[in-house]
């Protein structure tokens, strides 16, 4: 089993991607977190395999959660979703690290790609492979 990690301070988004994806495929679990203090709470309770995550929160930003987990467990890949891209902010996350980035708004359909694309299964499969697309 997988897990998912979707942190944003916006709870109509979270509550709607977090049902789009769970509803979807079986074989991975979607944790959720609404500010960067409580996704390091959860990284520090759970196995994580993938994160998406806003940039701009209250409490402890997105910026934040990469460092926590460049530090404590940088295989875990990281999706940026945030609505104040840049060329600049671009830059910044490639040096960290980050996987992907996404700008809001985006189609449901864009996530299912970048995880289908990220997230393996334990067999060798993708997530679109074994469940259907998103």
């Amino acid at each position: 089993m997988k897990n998912i990690l979707i942190v944003d301070d916006d709870k109509t988004f979270l509550e709607t991607l977090t049902s789009y994806l769970g509803s979807k495929c079986a074989n991975y679990t979607v944790l959720t977190a609404e500010d960067g203090e409580k996704a390091i709470e959860v990284l520090k309770s759970h196995a994580v395999n993938l994160i998406l995550t806003d940039l701009m929160m209250p409490h402890a930003d997105g910026y934040k959660v990469i460092a926590f987990v460049k530090q404590s467990v940088p295989s875990i890949p990281v999706i940026i979703m945030t609505a104040a891209w840049s060329l600049e902010l671009e830059s910044l996350i490639r040096k960290i690290g980050v996987v992907r980035y996404i700008e809001k708004p985006f189609h449901k359909e864009d996530v299912d790609r970048m995880i289908t694309e990220i997230l393996p299964y334990e067999d060798g499969g993708i997530l679109g492979n074994d469940c259907g697309s998103f």
